[in-house]
């Protein structure tokens, strides 16, 4: 498989055995998706709840040219677990670039959702996925998440002014909508030109932190957790 022209170069790496179907309902087929970038404890923190509660479903790591222990950490993770793909690039693309390259890469794989989020998410409740599954059943959607309102430079602002905004610490997106829109391409606002585009009514707001923490963890899998 080529990777995108940004990633040129780039190496994928993971455990050399075939891998699983993924994490599938009825005919869909879900992967994850995060980007990572010199989050050592984070990116261990919200890869291993990830997998904790989603043993079977396909992860894709994008490795933002960390240069950290980090990279390692995740080299190895991938080398035990076969249903992790670690993408390590040469240059470090931002958070919106590395992210569409992830989603370019889990369309090439057959995936028609990609359940993405930050490097500091941590998924502490299960059945998440399958929650922003049934709030889009039946609904045309470009994605399922928490929909805040931003102004024309990504910052947050109140109700009902701005442009409604999914924000990209957790959210469900469908890969054949995402790809009919510009692409993430910011760092501090990823996905900011795509919101502009997006009609409003293809965000289906959905409350994330009834099962995830967002920020710097100690603690995970269920129980509470500390910063």
């Amino acid at each position: 498989m080529n990777l995108p022209q940004a990633m040129a170069g780039s190496s994928l790496l993971g455990r050399r055995k075939k891998m699983r179907p993924g994490h599938r309902r009825g005919k869909e087929k879900i992967a994850g998706l995060v980007v990572n970038f010199q989050t050592e404890d984070a990116i261990r923190e919200s890869v291993e709840a990830f997998r904790f509660f989603y043993p079977e479903m396909q992860l894709f790591v994008i490795d933002n040219s960390a240069f950290d222990e980090s990279s390692g950490w995740l080299i190895n993770f991938a080398a035990d677990d076969g249903n992790t793909t670690i993408v390590l690039s040469n240059t470090n693309l931002g958070h919106g670039p590395a992210m569409h390259c992830g989603l370019t890469l889990l369309q090439a794989r057959g995936s028609s959702a990609a359940f993405v989020f930050d490097s500091d998410t941590v998924v502490v409740r299960p059945s998440l996925v399958e929650a922003m599954l049934k709030r889009r059943t039946g609904l045309p959607y470009y994605g399922v998440g928490t929909v805040v309102r931003v102004d024309r430079g990504g910052v947050c602002v109140a109700e009902p002014r701005g442009i409604p905004y999914l924000h990209p610490r957790c959210m469900l997106l469908n890969l054949s909508r995402y790809f009919d829109f510009p692409p993430f391409h910011l760092h501090g606002a990823p996905c900011l030109l795509a919101m502009r585009k997006v009609p409003p009514d293809l965000l289906l707001n959905f409350d994330c932190f009834a099962y995830i923490r967002h920020g710097r963890v100690r603690k995970v899998f269920g129980g509470e957790t500390k910063s």
